[in-house]
């Protein structure tokens, strides 16, 4: 345990070094299978999904300035009903970028292969292969951005929690179960936790 916990940091010091962020080559939680290679039309439906939350999110947002300028303001969470607030939450989270995840995988997983266990997690690491390809480049330029040493080894240093606390908890499946069940359950908290990330580190890339 001493000896791969050496390894482990070990490469990840290398990682930083190196400036890169190759999660599915270095997660403990992903290595439990194989790695699905990212597929063209798989990109694009990601790619289009964000796109069209994108032009949404815009819409909303300029109608809800066209109210305050008109002095129909959305009302403030401290004037509202419990209610109320949850029906302008619910409002807000159709126009958000995670109802995206699970555009490609939920598809493949009602088809016939795709309904087994094994099939299920194979789909989802066809849309793990999407989100993890975005992590990385939006890594990338969130990394080539940071500026000063202090802020680059702030954001490395959270990067490293991160993946950490991602495989930590991804791997609770299959030391809980330890069946069948535990891969596509492994598999889709993968896809979450990795598509969450992207979404965030995309946002504060740009």
């Amino acid at each position: 345990m001493i000896i791969q916990r050496l390894f482990t940091a070990t490469l990840g010091a290398l990682i930083v070094v190196a400036g890169l962020f190759a999660l599915t080559a270095i997660s403990p939680a992903a290595a439990a299978a194989p790695e699905a290679e990212v597929r063209a039309d798989d990109r694009a439906a990601v790619a289009s999904c964000l796109d069209l939350v994108a032009q949404a999110s815009k819409r909303y947002f300029e109608a809800l300035n066209k109210a305050q300028a008109e002095g129909d303001e959305e009302p403030k969470a401290e004037k509202i009903d419990p209610a109320e607030w949850m029906r302008h939450a619910g409002e807000r989270a159709a126009i958000d970028e995670t109802n995206c995840i699970g555009v490609v995988s939920t598809p493949c997983q009602e088809t016939h292969e795709g309904r087994s266990n094994a099939g299920s997690a194979d789909c989802i690491r066809r849309e793990l292969a999407v989100w993890d390809e975005r992590l990385n480049k939006s890594y990338k330029r969130w990394i080539d951005a940071c500026g000063e040493a202090n802020v680059c080894a702030a954001r490395r240093k959270f990067a490293r929690a991160w993946l950490a606390a991602r495989d930590a908890r991804c791997a609770l499946p299959w030391i809980e179960m330890q069946g069948t069940m535990a891969n596509p359950l492994t598999s889709s908290c993968m896809l979450d936790a990795t598509a969450r990330q992207a979404i965030w580190l995309d946002g504060d890339a740009q």
